[in-house]
């Protein structure tokens, strides 16, 4: 991509737009417009009804200096959140990088029921336990949208767990949720392993019999840890069961996201592991997606 489109023609905008879809798509892009105006949307920090209304206006030099590296790596597929460094989720913003797995929306169907069902308990103070924050988004969530919720965020990656630190910092949610290195709930403080309201989690869940269909995006640039297990993607979730049903008091829940294929089989290890009142909710796709169950009351 040169600054002109032939000896006197210079780029603006439309011509932009234009010819970085056309390059998406040469890439495969599944959405090649839309990741084009999301791209000048974070590069010339305009919103989206703005380069509509400056199609004809020329780009300067430092604005191509922004947009050619930015178009280079997402052309070779490179997410389009670890570019721009951040995604929204669930009312919150989150900073995005390489260190842990980008957000995703169906993830937000675990935050609604679970705030769903602490809205019910009229007590002064939530005990949550997230076990594999990442970036920390569902416990950051859930915390930015009830103040009663105190929270432990859990992961085994210490990477993750420095972005999940940012965020909170970047949220002002550092008095609500305290950030633990732990395989699951070992080596937690004793105030988080027992008597708990709930525990959520997005856990590894994708078997690596599933590698071949998945994008280039996920399997180059995502990190591999939190996405696979072993077991056709059930190991770690046959782990997280019971010693969920532990940590929690009677009449708490775990709620835990699963894949599409999955709901059968993990509402089973629930109920095998004495948890009552299972279900499996949908997310806005119609697949299966969160399994949650409640300890018994006695």
């Amino acid at each position: 991509m040169s600054a002109q489109r032939g000896s006197n023609e210079k780029w603006t905008i439309l011509r932009m737009l234009e010819w970085i879809t056309g390059y998406f798509e040469k890439q495969g892009m599944e959405s090649p417009r839309y990741e084009a105006e999301v791209l000048l949307e974070y590069a010339l920090k305009m919103q989206r009804i703005m380069i509509y209304a400056n199609f004809d206006r020329p780009l300067q030099p430092n604005e191509l200096d922004v947009i050619r590296p930015m178009v280079k790596r997402r052309g070779k597929h490179e997410p389009m959140a670890y570019i721009t460094g951040s995604r929204g989720f669930y009312n919150i913003d989150l900073k995005t990088d390489q260190r842990a797995l980008i957000p995703r929306s169906d993830t937000e169907t675990l935050v609604e029921a679970a705030l769903g069902l602490l809205a019910k308990e009229d007590v002064e103070t939530l005990k949550v336990v997230d076990i594999g924050t990442g970036t920390g988004a569902i416990a950051l969530a859930m915390a930015h949208e009830n103040k009663k919720i105190k929270m432990a965020a859990v992961d085994v990656s210490a990477d993750a767990l420095s972005l999940a630190r940012e965020n909170a910092e970047d949220l002002g949610l550092t008095e609500q949720v305290s950030f633990y290195e732990a395989d699951l709930f070992a080596g937690l403080p004793s105030e988080w392993v027992s008597a708990l309201d709930m525990v959520v989690s997005n856990p590894p869940y994708i078997s690596e019999s599933e590698l071949d269909v998945m994008s280039k995006g996920v399997k180059e640039f995502e990190p591999n840890l939190a996405l696979f297990a072993d077991d056709d993607g059930l190991a770690l979730i046959k782990r997280l069961v019971p010693e969920a049903f532990s940590a929690l008091k009677p009449a708490g829940w775990f709620l835990c996201e699963i894949g599409f294929a999955q709901g059968s089989s993990v509402k089973s290890i629930f109920e095998q592991h004495g948890f009552e009142d299972v279900k499996v909710l949908k997310d806005l796709g119609r697949n299966d997606r969160v399994v949650m169950g409640m300890r018994p009351r006695s």
